[in-house]
């Protein structure tokens, strides 16, 4: 049985073709991404005349996107003393069920900002918040853990190696295709 290669062709172009016109709009398409990363969450011991210990986190709130991120929410079932940095206007909103939330009017792509929160024990930082929102959707929570920074040497190996992997592969792809091709 012989191949059509005519025909194969044929339906391998459009597809390839829907695929990368997909994959295009994707990456071209304007539209917010909101991120949030919960930073270190702590317990002070301040040292007074009558010691006593503060609780700390910190949320980073990113339009990691290519559009606006408008009406940013950031609901809490309680609302501790917390400050927001760099300074930039928001509203507090008292909700129905006894909540808050901190409401940002806009932030503009690659715009982060941090909000500090302070706290006494025994509240924890698990028990504060109740989700962020934005008018596109839900802020994607980036969990955080602590590494080693990578070097840039060897990051540059890395990448090197990574490259030589790739061409090989591809060198054997064509190889094995026109040895098929040979048959």
């Amino acid at each position: 049985m012989e191949i059509d290669w005519n025909l194969v062709v044929q339906i391998i172009i459009p597809l390839v073709a829907a695929f990368l016109g997909a994959c295009a709009v994707h990456a071209f398409e304007r539209k917010p991404k909101l991120q949030a990363w919960f930073l270190h969450a702590g317990a002070i011991q301040i040292k007074a005349d009558s010691p006593f210990k503060v609780h700390t986190h910190v949320i980073v709130l990113k339009n990691a996107g290519t559009k606006s991120a408008n009406c940013v929410r950031i609901s809490h079932t309680t609302l501790p003393d917390f400050s927001v940095f760099p300074d930039s206007e928001y509203k507090i909103i008292d909700l129905p069920g006894g909540g808050k939330e901190i409401f940002l009017e806009s932030l503009v792509p690659g715009q982060t900002l941090n909000i500090s929160y302070l706290y006494d024990p025994p509240l924890t930082f698990d028990q504060i918040h109740n989700g962020i929102r934005f008018a596109d959707g839900v802020a994607t929570q980036i969990p955080i853990k602590a590494a080693p920074v990578v070097s840039k040497q060897l990051e540059v190996t890395a990448g090197v190696l990574m490259s030589v992997g790739f061409i090989t592969l591809i060198y054997l792809g064509v190889l094995l295709f026109s040895h098929l091709m040979a048959l």
